[in-house]
């Protein structure tokens, strides 16, 4: 019987959780840079099809930390196996 001890679930979902913010954080502010530097030489309709790409991501990026927000810290910290014990 092998046993792989996992580093504490609640460290994991820390991190993932900081990873999370990091990537909205990143996907704003690369956002607003697009909006006030490239975006101000283009025409309407290009701006809006455009905006709709990006305020989409942003909006992906955002759920993906809303999912890690809601992760339950309590999973096994020992698996026998590749199961739960």
């Amino acid at each position: 019987m092998r046993l792989f001890v996992i580093p504490s679930a609640a460290t994991r979902i820390n991190a993932l959780r900081s990873e999370r913010r990091a990537a909205l954080a990143d996907a704003f502010v690369e956002f607003t840079g697009w909006l006030t530097t490239d975006a101000t030489e283009l025409l309407l309709h290009q701006v809006t099809a455009a905006l709709f790409k990006r305020v989409t991501a942003l909006a992906l990026t955002a759920l993906a930390l809303w999912s890690a927000l809601r992760l339950d810290p309590l999973v096994p910290k020992v698996l026998v196996e590749g199961r739960a014990g």
